[in-house]
């Protein structure tokens, strides 16, 4: 009997004990868990729709960027259907001037062959494609810098102290 009614004493205290401990958790912690886990979540959706904005432009820039090379490639194409022209004509006229039997070397120097790197029948050099990855950086340095600054402002603060 004696050592029934010490166990029993004894689990009374601890369970007393773990009950006393749940409710100062809970009370202490509670609120702040909650206040703390919405915070991360909007800052979680912050940085969803940043990226899908960010994702959202870079696809407008990548269909801007297409048109663009195609606009570039039908140019190139053009240029280079008016240098085999001109190339051709040149080729016609140094015949005639043959056929003539006037020497071909004079003339050639007026008359210099059209070549693919003239000014007019040159290549223009492809559009760079858009990148993602620097927009992506700024994005996030944008939405992470503003909670970066209020936290380095509050911390230089307490060194300057």
């Amino acid at each position: 009997m004696v050592f029934q009614q010490l166990y029993c004493n004894q689990a009374r205290c601890q369970l007393g004990a773990k009950e006393m401990k749940a409710k100062e958790k809970k009370e202490r912690g509670g609120k702040l868990h909650i206040v703390a886990h919405n915070k991360a979540q909007e800052q979680a959706e912050a940085k969803k729709d940043a990226r899908q904005q960010v994702c959202e432009e870079y696809n407008t820039a990548v269909e801007e960027w297409k048109v663009a090379e195609e606009a570039r490639k039908v140019r190139n194409e053009d240029r280079l259907v008016a240098w085999k022209k001109a190339v051709e004509e040149w080729e016609a006229e140094k015949a005639q001037v043959k056929a003539r039997k006037e020497k071909i070397k004079p003339w050639a120097q007026d008359n210099p062959k059209p070549k693919r790197n003239d000014k007019a029948y040159k290549v223009e050099k492809a559009i760079p494609k858009p990148k993602i990855t620097s927009a992506v950086d700024e994005a996030l340095e944008d939405l992470m810098g503003t909670n970066n600054d209020k936290d380095k402002d509050e911390s230089s603060g307490s060194d300057g102290e």
